[in-house]
């Protein structure tokens, strides 16, 4: 029930600049180079330079992965909780799911559940991140920011632990003063990379046993059919209708045709190929008939 009464913003979605955050591992180095004349282009040994890093930076010991199984099957409710903290990737802008997020802590912070945002950035400071949540959530206004590091992060004891994108999993993973931990899943991540040491690293989250947070019916069926886990469904209440044709207009189609193109090279989850791909046979066959527009990011 705090879940579904816990969203109720409507927003815009801004993730739309592939210039975001350049230090989250959920925008790969993949298809990004710093010479002018090929925007699009990637170096072959990109995926391995990141699959690198990451597999160092992320890990955690057997004996971790036990207790958070452990902790995960306690079934007791936690009716009164009373502190609350958010594990956060770190961000310059506020995006759809950050927004989710926002929302509903803001909702708790107004029960009087005080509340806590440890944030990925390592020394960096979290003060632009502090700003841009006031300045949108001013029920947070009373809410702690801390920048953490993956490996050891110095979090006080908290009633509940929430994490949201995989690489925030990995800190709450480490603790032991948190009551209850939970996964707050937005999106099926293990598919925002080519199967190999990173997406594994995302699947490891996955078996946790955190109490999952999940934002449509199938991510919470992802996560109890196939990982095992436990959760409810929280619906964002953003009015979905209003990205769909009008039903009291009648659309005919005229020459030239218009396509538009979604394009974003520089992640791989979009298949940035296979739309290349079927943009060049639809252009074949009809030749000046189409006409083609992308947007999304740069690429030549």
């Amino acid at each position: 029930a705090l879940c579904q009464e816990g969203l109720g913003k409507e927003v815009i979605d801004t993730f739309s600049n592939p210039n975001v955050l350049a230090n989250d591992p959920m925008r790969l180095n993949i298809n990004q180079t710093d010479e002018e004349d090929a925007p699009g282009a990637a170096p072959a040994d990109s995926y391995q330079h990141d699959a690198l890093i990451l597999s160092r930076l992320y890990d955690l010991t057997a004996e971790e992965i036990a207790y958070n199984r452990e902790l995960g099957d306690k079934k007791a409710p936690l009716t009164q909780p009373k502190t609350v903290g958010w594990f956060l990737p770190g961000f310059d802008v506020i995006y759809a799911g950050l927004n989710n997020i926002f929302s509903f802590a803001e909702y708790l912070a107004n029960q009087g559940v005080k509340t806590h945002f440890y944030i990925l950035r390592g020394d960096q400071g979290v003060e632009l991140e502090k700003q841009l949540v006031i300045a949108q959530y001013p029920g947070l206004k009373d809410a702690k920011f801390v920048a953490i590091t993956s490996e050891k992060p110095n979090v006080t004891a908290l009633d509940i632990g929430i994490c949201t994108q995989w690489a925030s999993a990995y800190p709450l993973a480490k603790l032991r003063n948190v009551g209850r931990k939970c996964y707050f899943i937005q999106d099926c991540e293990p598919n925002f990379y080519p199967q190999g040491s990173i997406s594994a690293l995302v699947e490891l989250t996955y078996k946790l046993n955190f109490f999952a947070i999940a934002n449509t019916q199938g991510l919470l069926d992802m996560y109890t059919n196939r990982f095992g886990g436990r959760g409810v469904l929280l619906k964002s209440l953003v009015d979905i209708g209003k990205w769909h044709p009008r039903e009291d207009r009648d659309y005919k189609p005229v020459k030239p045709y218009k396509v538009f193109f979604y394009a974003r090279p520089n992640m791989p989850r979009n298949a940035f190929e296979l739309g290349i791909a079927g943009l060049l046979k639809l252009k074949e066959q009809l030749g000046e008939n189409v006409q083609i527009m992308t947007a999304g990011a740069p690429w030549d």
